[in-house]
């Protein structure tokens, strides 16, 4: 956590990090902290694209292969929404 008057930097480092791990590729979920704690439901949005952007490319069958090792993932959110994924079980891995 980074703490100090406003315009003196701390946000630099952060962005600096999410430039660099775009540029090689990484998928990045940016989210600031505020004062009306919906945070939660900031994280579910956001880790919701980051797993819908893994379920194609060059990844997608690793993700897919982990998300049948878990075989059911259920994220329920305040408001009542949901993400769920639920791939067929792997058999063997996670009996």
């Amino acid at each position: 956590m980074s703490v100090g008057l406003r315009g003196a930097g701390k946000t630099v480092l952060p962005n600096r990090f999410i430039e660099v791990s775009v540029n090689e590729g990484f998928e990045v979920a940016y989210i600031e902290a505020s004062g009306t704690g919906d945070f939660s439901t900031q994280l579910a949005a956001k880790l919701r694209r980051v797993l819908l952007s893994f379920l194609h490319g060059p990844v997608s069958r690793s993700v897919n292969k982990a998300l049948a090792v878990l075989k059911s993932f259920t994220l329920a959110l305040l408001d009542g929404a949901s993400i769920r994924v639920d791939p067929e079980p792997l058999a063997g891995l996670a009996e």
